[in-house]
């Protein structure tokens, strides 16, 4: 498995799209601050986050996720 190194525009890019204040991440940080700091945390991130691609290391943190069934049908108690 290949993952590309990523770039400080990629991650501004990604951090522009995020939304208000719907929900706060795992660790309540809205994204209306990170939007606000993402100047000057682009750069640790991308080294971070290209660190770990190389390295094969992830935090135990970065490997959590939020799962939410979305129902395709009217019958939600149906697996099809």
């Amino acid at each position: 498995m290949f993952i590309k190194p990523t770039t400080v525009f990629g991650i501004k890019k990604i951090i522009s799209e995020l939304h208000g204040n719907r929900n706060p991440s795992r660790d309540s940080l809205q994204a209306k601050i990170v939007k606000a700091v993402s100047e000057y945390i682009c750069a640790p991130l991308c080294y971070m986050f290209n660190l770990s691609f190389v390295s094969g290391c992830f935090p135990d943190s970065l490997k959590l996720a939020k799962v939410i069934l979305l129902y395709k049908s009217e019958n939600k108690k149906t697996c099809d």
